[in-house]
């Protein structure tokens, strides 16, 4: 893999050009150390400081909805409150039935609307996970 940096209006931009896969079955014919073997071969990666707007856009279009699981603000609560589930199991759980869920998400939606001294009360108790 060959690396090259590039000056452009004062800023530095790596290039990292790709060695083919034919380049390197000469190579090992040749008697030569072989290179990793790069994929897609002959492309170029620019890195650049910042990543395209469109390219973050995408990516934002692909984030689950937050808000969705308010909609599971009862089951959480039977699951943590008369199942005994811990946060992380409660987010499993939820993932393994098609709602994706990590165990923060969970707890903020098991504790919105809850007075923050019995927050802090719960808090303090052990750790069931």
């Amino acid at each position: 893999m060959k690396k090259k940096l590039l000056k452009t209006k004062g800023k530095e931009v790596a290039t990292v050009a790709q060695t083919s896969a034919a380049s390197l079955i000469d190579a090992g014919r040749k008697g030569q150390e072989p290179q990793a073997i790069a994929s897609p071969p002959d492309v170029a990666v620019t890195h650049l400081e910042f990543p395209p707007p469109e390219y973050l856009l995408g990516e934002a279009q692909k984030e689950p909805n937050r808000k969705l699981l308010e909609d599971y603000r009862e089951t959480i609560g039977v699951l943590r409150d008369e199942k005994g589930f811990s946060f992380r199991e409660i987010a499993e759980w939820l993932t393994q039935n098609g709602v994706e869920a990590d165990y923060n998400a969970v707890y903020r939606v098991y504790t919105k609307g809850m007075p923050e001294d019995e927050i802090a009360a719960m808090d303090q108790q052990p750790l069931d996970d």
